[in-house]
């Protein structure tokens, strides 16, 4: 029996940053929306699923604060997170901390 990999998921999805920004900009307008509903600020968490190395990470945390400053003027509040499913995250984890800022893990 042939077995096919698994498609692509999480962090490996930044090989498309067109995938990440869109997701990126729907989870931000979903926040405005809530925001403007209630009146209150969304606790809002991005987690990042299946990082492999702390570059992942950056390149997500670039591409949130670009969408956040372009289309919202920075008024979206967020923290970013990272699951460790990967033997790489979980090596880098002590470095997502020290220079990423990275305070949530799942």
């Amino acid at each position: 029996m042939v077995r096919s990999k698994s498609s692509p998921r999480g962090a490996q999805l930044l090989k498309w940053p067109a995938i990440y920004e869109s997701q990126i900009r729907a989870i931000f307008r979903s926040a405005r929306m809530a925001h403007d509903a209630t009146g209150t600020i969304p606790d809002l968490r991005i987690f990042i699923p299946y990082v492999d190395e702390p570059n992942q990470v950056r390149r997500v945390q670039q591409m949130a604060s670009k969408i956040n400053t372009e289309d919202y003027h920075g008024d979206i509040h967020y923290a970013i997170g990272v699951t460790l499913e990967t033997p790489g995250g979980c090596l880098s984890a002590s470095e997502m901390v020290r220079e990423l800022n990275i305070k949530n893990f799942a």
